[in-house]
């Protein structure tokens, strides 16, 4: 499996994939491998064999709908652990299903928060190592377009 980094901040990394992509690897091997502190799956259904592997594993489900603005209070406190684990050095792999939309999203937010810019800058920032990121979706677009810096 070849995991690329969206995002790094020295020597860490912030690695998106789809849990659909990590079907048929050891979660033992893709841990170690790419020396993973924290997990956060937004797919629908948590990954417990993950979870043994990385000293940090968080589910936070949410849709791909416009509803997903009620997950916010779910969704703003993971962003922020995973943002605290990539600047004290820690690498971090996001997924939901497929690796575009949700683990794009928040892989946004992640980059916003650390580095203080806009929604629209930081969806600019991962698409220029993940060019599909957020897949189009209408509802995430438009909330990172509208998202001022923090």
């Amino acid at each position: 499996m070849i995991l690329r980094p969206v995002y790094e901040v020295g020597d860490a990394r912030l690695y998106q994939a789809g849990s659909k992509r990590l079907d048929g690897y050891e979660p033992s091997d893709v841990a170690a491998e790419y020396r993973i502190a924290m997990v956060l799956n937004v797919a629908p259904h948590p990954n417990p064999k993950m979870a043994f592997y990385v000293l940090t594993y968080r589910h936070v489900p949410f849709g791909d709908n416009s509803q997903f603005r009620s997950a916010l209070p779910n969704i703003e406190p993971a962003v922020a652990e995973a943002a605290a684990t990539l600047t004290a050095g820690g690498n971090v792999l996001t997924h939901c299903y497929y690796g575009v939309n949700r683990s794009g999203l928040v892989n946004a937010l992640i980059i916003r928060d650390i580095e203080k810019c806009s929604g629209r800058d930081a969806l600019a920032r991962l698409r220029e190592r993940r060019r599909g990121a957020c897949g189009g979706n209408d509802h995430f677009v438009a909330y990172l377009n509208d998202l001022e810096a923090p």
